[in-house]
């Protein structure tokens, strides 16, 4: 997941993002929007979060900042 370009990849793409030195930026789909993200996904390998997805993981990234977690 890139919450800069609001794109969802699927594990295959982020494999070989990892391997072209182009994962910069991506993280893992948090484990709550797990299912959420592989229905966004379907058959493709990128796929655009929708609106609900987005608002979620900017108030996850809020709350861990708030907490101080590594890294946020």
């Amino acid at each position: 997941m890139n919450s800069g370009n609001d794109t969802v990849v699927s594990p295959e793409m982020m494999k070989a993002l990892r391997e072209a030195k182009l994962d910069g930026g991506y993280e893992p789909v948090p484990a709550e929007l797990e299912s959420k993200a592989r229905r966004l996904l379907g058959n493709n390998a990128i796929a655009s979060m929708d609106g609900d997805m987005k608002r979620k993981v900017r108030n996850l990234k809020k709350r861990m900042r708030r907490e101080g977690a590594p890294g946020y």
